[in-house]
């Protein structure tokens, strides 16, 4: 199997509050997919550079297109930024076109909650309840999937089944 594609790789990525599932569906969608695929946790790739915020998250989303157009696929676990939506804006349009799509990702509040309450690291109380209200608020989804309940590979083969709906070459993503 060639790594490298002529027609690029596409892009997911994956938008919830803190403690949707976002990080779980992204490692099954990484483990069902038979092609080249990197996941990418925002919160651990961001660089550490010497210039503002604002011009390091859209750097960060420009080599996410670098990699897709050498033909990789890639799942970005909560890459956008969620307070400033031009800033959001323009992360998007730093990705390929056509070839870039939102899934958005939520679970009921009682378990948003639970889920927050027990992580390992640090989080600001409340953090992910306030996300939950806005977090996908005019974003074009793929698809909304409901972490509640259910079995994290049956989410993710969703996403692969939307996916090839919705993308002009349906056969790009085999699912193992």
């Amino acid at each position: 199997m060639s790594v490298v594609r002529a027609e690029g790789g596409v892009v997911l990525l994956l938008s919830g509050s803190s403690s949707s599932g976002k990080s779980t569906l992204a490692r099954a969608l990484l483990r069902q997919t038979g092609e080249p695929c990197a996941l990418v946790e925002a919160d651990a790739a961001y660089p550490a550079l010497n210039v503002p915020p604002h011009t390091a998250i859209v750097v960060f989303h420009r080599s996410m297109a670098a990699w897709s157009e050498a033909g990789y696929h890639l799942v970005l676990d909560g890459s956008l930024p969620y307070d400033d939506h031009d800033l959001r804006r323009q992360c998007l349009e730093a990705l390929p076109a056509g070839r870039s799509f939102v899934v958005g990702v939520h679970c009921d509040l009682t378990e948003l909650r639970r889920r927050e309450t027990a992580r390992p690291e640090p989080r600001l109380a409340g953090w992910a309840e306030r996300q939950a209200a806005d977090v996908n608020d005019g974003l074009d989804l793929l698809l909304d999937i409901d972490t509640t309940s259910g079995a994290t590979d049956e989410h993710a083969r969703s996403v692969w089944t939307a996916l090839r709906r919705r993308h002009r070459r349906p056969a790009d993503t085999p699912v193992r």
